[in-house]
């Protein structure tokens, strides 16, 4: 039974495709009115469903976050105006860095699920480093496990192991990343619709979520 979401996926799929061939605000403004009401509303109000589910699946109040179409470009040398994906999180309220969060996309050719953490810093990233040499090995047994894929998103890992850590580490692969997430892609026609396939993605991810959850 579909769940209302059938038409989001094909529809922002079409948009961004044709986006990323002509991302000037001059494209975007006479078609913004077709982006908010048919991809934007419907993702915004899919965000809210999956908070639930999430939540009721990880045990954890998740606040959702729809992100905006509009880049920043001030400090960048692509200039376009217009991400041309729909993006969203789920984050534990008040949580720090360290704290995983589930995260959701569809861009022009794909769609998926993802959940770790990016970006860490100080605390949050010796606290990392701490966990993959103490249970690295539980925790790629776990990667495995979900079916996913590690992905690279934000800051580029570093060139070398960094110190205390023994430069041959067997995890020194994770031990050089400033984050870890692990993604699976989202079966777009499922026959129970977009929020089954998501939690069912949710599910697979869960024992990574939670390891991360536990040791960071």
């Amino acid at each position: 039974m579909s769940d209302g979401f059938n038409a989001l996926i094909p529809r922002a799929q079409q948009f961004f495709t044709d986006l990323k061939a002509n991302n000037t605000r001059d494209w975007f403004n006479e078609r913004k009115a077709f982006y908010n009401d048919d991809i934007r509303a419907p993702g915004v109000l899919f965000a809210e469903i999956m908070a639930e589910e999430i939540s009721r699946i990880a045990h954890i109040p998740m606040t959702p976050k729809v992100y905006r179409i509009y880049r920043d470009v001030r400090f960048a040398k692509d200039k376009s105006p217009f991400n041309p994906w729909l993006h969203m999180i789920w984050s534990d309220a008040g949580a720090d860095e360290a704290r995983p969060w589930y995260f959701f996309g569809i861009d022009h050719d794909a769609v998926y699920l993802a959940t770790g953490v990016l970006g860490l810093q100080k605390e949050g990233l010796l606290r990392y480093r701490r966990m993959v040499d103490r249970v690295g090995d539980d925790l790629t047994d776990v990667i495995d496990a979900t079916g996913g894929d590690v992905v690279d998103y934000g800051p580029e890992p570093l060139k070398r192991v960094p110190k205390p850590f023994d430069p041959d580490h067997t995890h020194g692969d994770l031990l050089r990343r400033k984050g870890l997430i692990v993604q699976r892609n989202v079966r777009a026609d499922h026959p129970d619709g977009l929020v089954k396939a998501a939690v069912t993605e949710v599910k697979h991810l869960l024992p990574f979520h939670q390891m991360l959850r536990e040791h960071l």
